[in-house]
């Protein structure tokens, strides 16, 4: 699983983590998004992406073009400072691999954790690769030592996969290789060897028809989830004590994580169990774990975990037939209160 989440070597999570870590960076090409009550995107058009993704038990969809020319000048707007690092890295990674994340416009992401070999792929629209670029940055020197890492290619049902190999003593068949391919003119498809194949194999759209029916629900979020919670993850979290054992109940998982235009972020997620009383003894199993939260806080005076207590009195928990609902808004002021503490410590430091 952990070599899955490496495809953030080729640009997707890069410009997920800009978002969601990095007060500020954008496009001078690009206008600030107008003021609205809610910063809302035009329906994206995925369900042929979802299709291609072999069966998951996880799918995220990201409105990566939003995030990237919308939201982020939002940000940018309002926390200027500190973002020149940034800005470098980010335009030495464009400039290094030839990958210009502003121009990718959405992203599908599928991921098998109940499977004998846990992965995945990623679909992303809008975005090509220079291969003779990208596989110069891999094999650039870092402090000095030289890169241990190559790329191999494998001819598959008609399509060049390109596997990212790296050598490391011992830790050849633990993980599975990482590859990406042009799937076509405008899409790339990245993840493991297993879901790569598996998107050019066509698909399982079939497999994934649930989860692709609960994000039919999930709202006008820049980033939208549905996720089965495989039987392996249940019995693990039933493990752990009676406070915990009501989350085996829950079926699914789904919703959406949106912002505002003042910069309040909004998660609504849903979790489905199996009956109107399992969900009613979850509701009060989350609330309990709340309460906790708030009782080791309260009397902890560091300005961040006061920040992180005020948190705790924003989440609504709520249930209804079978399903316990989770909200949370999140306004600017706690970011700004966050941030502050941070540059106090790094200053004490």
């Amino acid at each position: 699983m952990k070599r899955f989440y490496q495809l953030t070597n080729f640009g997707l999570a890069l410009s997920l983590s800009a978002f969601i870590l990095i007060p500020g960076y954008s496009n001078p090409k690009n206008n600030p998004a107008k003021a609205a009550t809610v910063i809302k995107s035009a329906p994206l058009t995925m369900a042929d992406d979802m299709a291609m993704l072999p069966a998951s038990d996880a799918i995220a969809v990201v409105d990566v073009a939003r995030a990237m020319n919308e939201v982020l000048p939002q940000i940018r707007g309002m926390y200027p400072d500190g973002i020149a690092k940034f800005e470098k890295e980010l335009n030495d990674f464009i400039g290094k691999t030839g990958i210009d994340i502003y121009k990718i416009k959405s992203a599908v992401i599928g991921v098998n954790m109940s499977g004998k070999s846990n992965g995945g792929a990623a679909i992303i629209q809008g975005l090509t690769f220079d291969l003779n670029r990208i596989s110069a940055a891999l094999k650039e020197k870092k402090d000095g030592k030289e890169s241990k890492t190559e790329i191999n290619t494998l001819d598959y049902k008609g399509k060049q996969l390109f596997v990212v190999v790296t050598k490391k003593a011992g830790k050849a068949g633990i993980d599975e290789d990482m590859a990406f391919t042009q799937v076509d003119a405008e899409r790339v498809a990245v993840g493991t060897i297993s879901g790569v194949k598996g998107v050019l194999d066509g698909g399982s759209g079939t497999a994934n028809a649930q989860l692709s029916e609960l994000l039919s629900k999930t709202g006008t979020g820049f980033i939208r989830f549905a996720a089965n919670l495989p039987e392996s993850a249940k019995q693990g979290i039933s493990e752990q004590g009676d406070l915990f054992k009501q989350f085996s109940t829950i079926k699914t998982v789904f919703g959406s994580l949106d912002m505002t235009s003042d910069l309040t972020v909004l998660l609504d997620a849903k979790m489905r169990t199996g009956s109107s009383d399992e969900a009613s003894k979850l509701q009060t199993s989350l609330a309990g774990l709340v309460g906790m939260g708030k009782m080791f806080l309260g009397g902890n005076n560091d300005p961040q975990m006061k920040a992180i207590n005020e948190l705790l009195d924003l989440i609504k928990i709520g249930a209804q037939d079978s399903d316990v609902s989770l909200s949370l808004t999140v306004p600017r002021k706690v970011f700004d209160m966050l941030s502050e503490t941070g540059k106090k410590s790094k200053t004490a430091k």
